[in-house]
């Protein structure tokens, strides 16, 4: 799955219920294993583990594990977002999915920390 996939599937969404059961569906999908408390994200109130890794070309190849469904399928989101060069901000896509207003606070801040991590800030 690609981010075009991504954004194809999520525009059919009608509903914000049917987009956050979406992001749980592909969390479960997540299999990802790094090695468990090796670049824990703080800053979570969830428990994140990530393993990115910067690759020449300019994208990003991360394993990356939570002990949260809806965590685990943002990153899976964030994988994808990634795995491919983009001129648009990661907030751009997930704007395009439907998904920047949806989110809790406490999710949003989460997700921005995980963010700053990948992008090395």
């Amino acid at each position: 799955m690609n981010k075009q996939d991504l954004i194809s599937m999520f525009g059919y969404f009608q509903t914000d219920e049917e987009r956050m059961d979406a992001v749980v569906d592909l969390g479960r999908s997540l299999k990802d294993q790094p090695k468990k408390g090796f670049n824990c994200v703080t800053g979570c109130a969830s428990k994140v583990d990530l393993d990115i890794t910067y690759n020449a070309n300019g994208t990003k190849t991360i394993m990356a594990d939570s002990d949260s469904i809806i965590v685990k399928g943002l990153l899976v989101l964030l994988k994808t977002f990634y795995a491919e060069k983009s001129n648009e901000s990661v907030f751009d896509f997930l704007e395009k999915l439907g998904l920047n207003n949806i989110l809790s606070t406490q999710r949003q801040n989460g997700l921005k920390t995980i963010i700053e991590r990948i992008e090395g800030s």
